[in-house]
């Protein structure tokens, strides 16, 4: 698989999900097998899930860098 068929993965598994409503996520291609996603995810109970992932592509993605923070409405 190369990194644009996973970022494509990513984009069509978080539009199927009921719970999402919208998406700002960006890509960044490094090589054919590493990658950069950056954005969010707004969920429709008005929880925002923030997310950065350095991810090398093998057998099996590898995150090698990454940060996830869930914040509701209030931001806590």
């Amino acid at each position: 698989m190369r990194i644009d068929d996973f970022f494509a993965e990513r984009q069509r598994l978080l539009a199927s999900r009921a719970s999402v409503r919208q998406t700002r996520l960006t890509f960044d291609k490094r090589t054919d097998s590493t990658g950069y996603i950056r954005g969010e995810v707004h969920y429709i109970d008005d929880k925002v899930l923030h997310l950065r992932e350095f991810v090398a592509l093998g057998n099996e993605p590898q995150r090698l860098l990454y940060v996830y923070l869930l914040l509701d409405q209030r931001g806590k």
